[in-house]
């Protein structure tokens, strides 16, 4: 699966690059821009620790496996100077439940995550004419939500709950300018999202294992 998303979010990305030779050079003139981007989430396995009500508050260990899903957000941004920029981005990832696996058992699974975050982002490029390829680092907060519900014989517990946590990523892309103003590129990030806290319907807790998510995206850039 992941390897059809990197070839997709390739062959979206190439006929852009295609044209660069006939693009302006990019241009950092404008100190500040704010950016756009969507993409394809890579499908998450997280771990947990749920407690059973005999005395140990996470004894039983769960691993939830979701989806591919989707990412999306913006950025406002400075750019320092020719090579380097920091911004302050917002992105949400939701992905669905597939299922839930507990002491080796398999149980199919509804409902779905999230992962909003809030990163300072420091961002190093170079410009090759009209390409510029970047990468960058990001450290903030990210507010996990699950929304789940596994099919597990006997139980009709369900986990509606949310918590914050620390996050960090890392990046890495490449835009092409269409204007002195505008770029579009494409980028692959990863994100490292920290341990949380919650509680199911039954009153039980809930540790939530941190956990990493990865994906590919399209980002469109406008300075001004």
């Amino acid at each position: 699966m992941n390897k059809l998303i990197l070839a997709a979010a390739a062959t979206l990305a190439f006929p852009a690059f295609a044209l660069a030779a006939d693009a302006p050079a990019y241009s950092d003139a404008s100190s500040m821009y704010v950016s756009l981007h969507g993409g394809i989430l890579m499908d998450p396995s997280i771990d947990a620790e749920i407690a059973d009500g005999v005395g140990d508050p996470a004894d039983v260990p769960v691993e939830f496996g979701f989806d591919s899903g989707m990412r999306w957000g913006g950025a406002l941004g400075y750019n320092m100077n020719s090579n380097t920029a920091m911004e302050l981005e917002y992105s949400n990832a939701s992905f669905d439940a597939d299922d839930a696996s507990i002491y080796g058992s398999t149980f199919d699974a509804g409902g779905d995550g999230s992962a909003q975050t809030i990163m300072a982002n420091f961002v190093v490029g170079a410009d090759y004419g009209s390409l510029r390829p970047y990468v960058g680092l990001g450290l903030g907060a990210a507010r996990v939500g699950a929304d789940i519900a596994a099919d597990i014989p006997g139980s009709d517990d369900e986990l509606h709950d949310s918590d914050w946590a620390f996050a960090g990523q890392a990046f890495a892309g490449v835009n092409l300018a269409v204007t002195e103003a505008v770029t579009i590129g494409a980028r692959y990030r990863y994100q490292m999202i920290g341990a949380t806290d919650m509680t199911d319907d039954l009153g039980d807790p809930v540790a939530i294992d941190s956990f990493d998510l990865q994906s590919v995206e399209l980002v469109m850039t406008i300075g001004f």
